[in-house]
């Protein structure tokens, strides 16, 4: 099996390197020309794409050619967190696809932010998703679930690590199984809904603006906690208090 990747982050950083290390033959990344530091916030031991692109001799593929290359040969593609729209003549050009790394349990947290969410719902089980990329957000058939406990008095940013190792341990499962030149599994998400009766919900970026501030409510409830614990992350913007016209903002001590 051919594989072009495409992402920027320090997890597709350490993909290359699984894939650069197994039988599969990497034809070559898509990445932007970022920071070496830019993604220092994921707490990995890893830089960006780019950089072990170079230091490894990994070829760099424009996003248009990565595409022309896969209509001449069956190619696999694989999305980390990567940035472009996939439009439908583009991920149909790939065989049997484009699998993408998705940081969250499918078909319950589609969408992004998912990390916020999750601990904002005091969820006890996360999840990293292998899925083929389709017209939908997040709706492709699923290869792999890779499930996890989330810790307790979990941050937005603990589970987001938990997520990065069940992506990890996820991809393993894919290199394996194209090292042994299986087939890669696929299941329709209308089976986990329909049949496993679980639910479907799609997170959008300015579902969050909303949910940062403690009110009243969550002061009366006992919600402060798990709402500072949500948008608990690096630099990112946290939860905050409002008077009048001022916000401030509420970190764990």
């Amino acid at each position: 099996m051919k594989v072009i990747l495409f992402g920027n982050v320090p997890l597709a950083s350490w993909l290359i390197e699984q894939l650069f290390l197994s039988k599969i033959e990497l034809l070559g990344v898509v990445y932007d020309d970022h920071q070496s530091n830019d993604f220092s916030h994921h707490g990995m031991n890893y830089t960006t794409a780019k950089a072990t692109c170079e230091k490894l001799g990994i070829n760099r593929i424009s996003f248009t050619e990565a595409k022309e290359l896969a209509l001449k040969e069956p190619i696999l593609g694989i999305s980390v967190r990567y940035h472009k729209l996939f439009k439908k003549d583009y991920f149909e050009a790939f065989s049997p696809g484009i699998i993408n790394l998705h940081g969250g349990e499918l078909p319950r947290f589609r969408g992004t932010n998912i990390a916020n969410h999750a601990v904002l719902q005091n969820v006890k089980r996360g999840a990293g998703t292998l899925h083929y990329i389709d017209e939908g957000v997040d709706c492709g058939d699923i290869v792999y679930r890779e499930f996890f406990d989330v810790v307790d008095n979990a941050t937005a940013f603990d589970f987001f690590t938990q997520t990065l190792c069940a992506l990890q341990a996820a991809s393993i499962k894919l290199i394996k199984l194209l090292e042994e030149g299986k087939e890669i599994p696929r299941t329709n998400q209308d089976y986990y809904i329909n049949e496993l009766g679980e639910v479907a919900h799609e997170y959008k970026k300015k579902d969050l603006d909303k949910l940062k501030e403690i009110t009243q409510y969550d002061l009366i409830n006992g919600m402060v906690d798990r709402k500072v614990r949500a948008f608990t992350f690096g630099d990112h913007c946290g939860a905050y208090l409002s008077e009048g016209d001022k916000k401030y903002l509420v970190s764990k001590a």
